[in-house]
Formats: C-alpha cells, structure tokens, sequence
C-alpha cells in the first residue's frame, strides 16, 4: 500500500541517523531534512533516534522500540478486556495476544506506535463514554484526550486521520442533538 512506500530497515536508519548526525553537530538542514524529509509520517523516524543514538547503526536499535510498543500494548488490551468483561477475560487476552507471533525481535514492528496509540484511545472510550461537551463531568477535557490519542496516532499512520474525522463528527452530531431549538 502506499503507506508503506518507502518503508525499508535502511532507510528509516538513515533518517534516524542523520537526525541524531542533525543534532549532534546543531545543523537545522540536516535535521529537518530528515526528520521530514521521507514519504512517512515523522514518528517512524523519530521513534528509534534514542535507540540509534545509544547503539549507533545496529539494526536492534529500529526493533527495540517495536517491542516495548507491542508488550505496552498487550497490557492496554488486558485492561481493555478487564473493562469489558473481567480480570479473566483480561489473562486470555494477554495471553493470546503474547503468543500470538506478532511480536519477535526478528520483525521490524511498523505499526507498534499506530496500534499503541490506537489502544489507548479504546481505552480511553472505554472509560469515559462520548458525552456532551457542556457535560459537568469532563465532556470537554475527555474529547481533547481522544483527539490527542488519535492525533499521536496519525503521526506513525496517516489512516488514522478518517477516524479522528469520525469521532470530532460524532461530538458534533452529538453537540447539535443537545442544543436543539425547540
């Protein structure tokens, strides 16, 4: 998909490198040149900079970030499911997402930031539900969460975008339902 175009180990260590390359001899040109200088969104270049600066061009340094991404994420789903159902639901969850084979330090997780930020936004509509933004109980401050959630989201995948879309229509649809004229 055209999402991924462009999307190669090497290349998103060469970015990563010549932000830490960027920063390390203070030249704006190279640092804004490749932080945003790719086809990709800039979290997938900007996510692995501490990893390539403690390892330099070892090619761990793009997985690691992956791989701490994917177990937060197993931890999100477990609450998510606990939520839900009950603490029993949460286990299996966790367990069958663990062992599912998504997560090896052999696979360059490409969407660990996406499907994180993803969770946490389900989350966050599982605990606090959509209400009217005039509502004394958060309304307001709950919809700019979901909003930053998604935002950090399309940040690694722009597909997130539609859904942020989907979810300011809903507060608004929501919003005019409240304050009909009568």
């Amino acid at each position: 998909t055209w999402q991924f175009r462009g999307e190669d180990e090497l290349l998103i260590l060469q970015r990563a490198y010549g932000i830490v390359e960027g920063i390390r001899q203070l030249d704006l040109r190279a640092f804004v040149g490749s932080t945003i200088g790719s086809q990709q969104p800039p979290a997938r270049n900007v996510l692995v900079i501490p990893f390539v600066y403690a390892l330099k061009n070892q090619e761990i340094a793009l997985r690691i970030p992956g791989i701490i991404l994917w177990i937060a994420t197993i931890g999100i789903a477990m609450r998510i499911a606990r939520i839900l159902a009950n603490r029993q639901a949460g286990l299996w969850t966790g367990m069958f997402l663990g062992f599912s084979g998504l997560f090896s330090i052999t696979v360059l997780h490409v969407a660990a930031w996406y499907v994180f930020w993803i969770m946490v936004f389900i989350l966050h509509l599982t605990r606090h539900p959509v209400e009217p933004l005039d509502c004394n109980k958060g309304g307001r401050k709950y919809f700019y969460y979901g909003n930053a959630y998604l935002f950090l989201a399309t940040l690694y995948f722009t597909s997130a975008a539609p859904m942020a879309v989907l979810y300011n229509c809903y507060y608004l649809i929501l919003s005019l339902k409240e304050n009909k004229v009568s």
